[in-house]
């Protein structure tokens, strides 16, 4: 067997004084050592079919070389049975818990077989004693290296055991360190990262808040002013409405006077009429005049023939041709008069045309202006309903506004609170590093 290289040193003294092995069974089991170590291979014949047994019972590594093993198993025996129990002797009988686990075998099955063994080498040890005393002695020292052989292949396999379920806790706490601080720094990290976003969350609801705000002052300021805009919208329709029943009083004013200049146009021309015909009757009263004057003329002549007697007849000729003259003269003037009265007749005539033209322009110009103001006073309307539906919508957006900024406080509140419950979370996780660290820690000792 390969001796054990451990580093705790085997309790020598007390195993020996355990299981009462003094000098005088050390001197015994020399002398039982020398008598039998020539039969060492009839006391390990049983150990071969014990090992294949075992084999195939699963109670043994398929893996493990017999030959090897019996082997083994012979110097070991004969180490046990020829060297005194000291260290180096209980270190070798140690070395067998190795075999034990490097071969996966059932510890009871090896102690088994090792009593089977030193039974055998006590029969031999027994057939060689001088008496009964010495037989009892004989069997007595061979029954202790049997117990403290299989004690300290047990002692040996247990701390085997041990020191690799302490490297399998180190491992598991290892790893487990490992994952559960790897997870506890990403959730811390995370958490971390939650709450920024949370912060940033939080000043950004902060700040739509009062853009909300600013922009709900602004909607009702522009609400406001829409409404004022809807009123003087109906103002000026109604100054539109004035202004086209003034313009229709206009447009009817002037088709009146046009009505009238026309009217005083007819008048014109029948007095221009009448005043041709006042001058035909002047002709005629100069044609009169023309012929007094030469009737008179005549008389003059006949009365100057007739002297004396025709000296009456002289003067109220001469009357007469004076009033020829007189009429002459006012027959010229009344025919000045009357051309005088043609002349401003006409221009009169050539006035109201005119007068009734720019009048009749000035009338379809009030209707053209008429029908453009109900034209702009249906499109003004149509603003100022606009205006009224803005005015609405503003007002309603406002609302709309302010109720969005009241739901962005409320996430302001929720965002603190997860910032308070991130804070509470990374508390709790420091908490549980610290807890899992004293639970690794328990584990490892």
């Amino acid at each position: 067997m390969a001796a054990s290289n451990g580093k705790n040193r085997i309790e020598v003294n007390g195993r020996l004084e355990a299981f009462g092995i003094g000098a005088a069974e050390q001197d015994l089991l020399s002398k039982i050592g020398s008598e039998i170590v020539g039969e060492i291979d009839w006391i390990l014949e049983p150990l071969r079919p014990s090992l294949k047994s075992m084999r195939d019972s699963g109670n043994l590594s398929a893996d493990c070389d017999i030959d090897k093993s019996c082997t083994q198993f012979h110097d070991w025996m004969v180490s046990r049975l020829t060297q005194p129990v000291d260290e180096a002797w209980m270190k070798a009988a140690a070395s067998l818990g190795n075999w034990t686990h490097e071969n996966a075998a059932v510890p009871y099955r090896v102690v088994g077989v090792l009593h089977h063994v030193f039974s055998r080498a006590s029969q031999l040890a027994s057939a060689h004693a001088a008496d009964k005393e010495d037989r009892e002695a004989r069997m007595l020292v061979l029954g202790a290296v049997d117990r403290i052989t299989a004690e300290l292949m047990v002692a040996r396999l247990n701390r085997i055991t041990r020191r690799l379920e302490e490297a399998r806790r180190a491992e598991i706490a290892e790893r487990f360190h490992s994952t559960i601080a790897e997870l506890v720094g990403e959730t811390t990290k995370r958490s971390s990262l939650v709450s920024k976003l949370a912060q940033r969350a939080r000043r950004s609801t902060t700040s739509m808040a009062s853009d909300a705000a600013e922009i709900a002052a602004a909607a009702e300021q522009s609400a406001t002013v829409m409404g004022n805009a809807a009123r003087e919208s109906g103002d000026l329709v109604q100054s539109i409405e004035n202004v086209r029943g003034s313009v229709g009083a206009i447009s009817q004013a002037s088709r009146d006077a046009a009505g009238q200049a026309l009217h005083a146009s007819e008048v014109i021309e029948t007095l221009g009429k009448d005043t041709r015909e006042i001058a035909n009757v002047v002709d005629i009263i100069r044609e009169v005049a023309d012929l007094t004057r030469m009737l008179a003329l005549n008389a003059t002549i006949e009365a100057a023939h007739a002297g004396e007697a025709g000296a009456g007849f002289a003067v109220v000729a001469e009357e007469v041709k004076a009033l020829a003259r007189q009429t002459e003269n006012a027959t010229d003037d009344i025919v000045r008069r009357i051309a005088e009265i043609r002349s401003s007749g006409d221009r009169t005539v050539e006035a109201n045309r005119s007068i009734s033209d720019h009048i009749g322009a000035v009338s379809n110009s009030s209707e053209a202006f008429e029908r453009t103001m109900q034209e702009q006073t249906g499109q003004v309307t149509s603003i100022a309903s606009m205006i009224d539906e803005t005015a609405m919508t503003a007002s309603s957006m406002a609302e709309t506004i302010a109720g969005v900024s009241t739901a962005a406080q409320d996430v302001d509140k929720q965002c603190s609170r997860v910032e308070d419950m991130f804070a509470l979370i990374t508390g709790q996780l420091g908490e549980l590093e610290t807890a899992v660290g004293e639970f690794l820690n328990d584990i490892a000792a």
